[in-house]
C-alpha cells in the first residue's frame, strides 16, 4: 500500500490543466495557426491598401491563437477558488485492488481495471478514470522512490511511461 498527501494549490491546477491539454490536438496546434494565420494577415494586409473590420477582427483571432496557452493558465488561475479542492489537502491510497481518494468527507474508490490510463509526467502522474478526466498526483507527493515504483507496479500496464 503507498500512501500520499498534497495540496491542491492554484500552481498545481495550471499544471493539470495544462498536462490535460497536452493530449488534445487542438490545444497543441493553436500557437502554430496563430502564426501561419499571422503570415496570411501579412499577405493580405500587403494586397489591401485600405484594413476593413474584417482584417481587424483576423487579427483578433490570430492573437487568441497565439496567446492561447496564457489565456488557459489565466482561465483555470481564475476559476481556481470556484473549485471545491481549492487548497485543501488530498489524500490518496493506492493499493493493489486500486485507488482510493479523499479530502474533506468526500471519497472516491476505483479500481485498476475501471482506470482508463496512467500518464507519467515530467512532475507527477495524470490518472484518468475516464478519456477526458484526469486527476493529477505530483511526484514529490511520494515518501520514497521505493513508494513511487510501488505505485508504478499497481498501475501495470495501465501506465503510460514518459516519452
Amino acid at each position: 500500500m503507498v500512501q500520499v498527501s498534497y495540496t491542491f494549490t492554484k500552481e498545481l491546477a495550471v499544471k493539470t490543466a495544462m498536462e490535460l491539454g497536452k493530449r488534445r490536438l487542438m490545444f497543441r496546434l493553436m500557437p502554430w495557426l496563430g502564426v501561419l494565420n499571422l503570415g496570411f494577415l501579412f499577405i493580405i494586409w500587403t494586397a489591401n491598401e485600405r484594413v476593413n473590420g474584417i482584417v481587424v477582427l483576423y487579427l483578433f483571432a490570430i492573437c487568441y491563437m497565439l496567446f492561447y496557452y496564457r489565456i488557459v493558465k489565466f482561465r483555470v488561475a481564475a476559476n481556481f477558488q470556484k473549485s471545491p479542492s481549492a487548497n485543501k489537502t488530498i489524500y490518496c491510497e493506492f493499493t493493489e485492488a486500486g485507488i482510493h481518494q479523499s479530502m474533506d468527507g468526500t471519497d472516491i474508490k476505483a479500481d485498476w481495471e475501471s482506470i482508463y490510463q496512467v500518464r507519467e509526467c515530467a512532475d507527477g502522474y495524470l490518472i484518468y478514470p475516464g478519456p477526458k478526466l484526469g486527476v493529477w498526483v505530483p511526484k514529490e507527493a511520494f515518501s520514497s522512490e521505493s513508494d513511487e515504483q510501488l505505485f508504478r507496479t499497481y498501475a501495470g500496464g495501465k501506465l503510460v511511461a514518459r516519452s
